[in-house]
């Protein structure tokens, strides 16, 4: 016997303006609009451990125990809720990761994070006023002078 073919699915599709959402579940029982939002806070969840594993690698851990290992974890959450605030606080174009590696530079230094944070996009817009955008060169400018006539494009 098929255990799929004696299940309900219900699809739920959420339209807007500029996108559309298909959701498929087996839980018939719960609206839809709850279907919604179980699944946009899961989608939360799913991002914030991809920003997890992407700026506080736990590839080795400290301790051999199991309590060892829970802390670790448990501080690499605490610090990436910590960025996660500092990050909205300061409401800038800076990147999370470029933070990260910030803050992990300066971890040791006894010195205001948000001063260092502003320091930083400060000598960044005077970086972006003093040199103009680069273009990429053309494959002609790679090429040495006298090869460009042998060549066909």
């Amino acid at each position: 016997m098929d255990l799929a073919a004696t299940r309900l699915f219900c699809r739920i599709s959420l339209v807007s303006l500029d996108s559309t959402f298909i959701y498929i579940t087996n839980h018939v029982d719960i609206e839809a609009m709850q279907i919604v939002e179980i699944y946009k806070n899961r989608w939360q969840i799913e991002k914030f451990f991809k920003k997890l594993k992407q700026n506080f690698p736990l590839t080795y851990f400290l301790g051999d125990n199991v309590n060892a290992i829970e802390i670790q974890i448990w501080c690499a959450l605490i610090a990436l809720m910590l960025l996660q605030v500092l990050h909205k606080e300061n409401t800038s174009t800076l990147a999370f990761s470029i933070l990260a590696s910030i803050v992990r530079l300066h971890l040791m230094n006894y010195i205001s994070i948000t001063h260092i944070i502003k320091h930083y996009k400060k000598k960044r817009e005077r970086k972006k006023a003093i040199s103009p955008p680069q273009t990429k060169p053309q494959a002609k400018q790679m090429i040495h002078p006298h090869l460009q006539g042998q060549l066909a494009f």
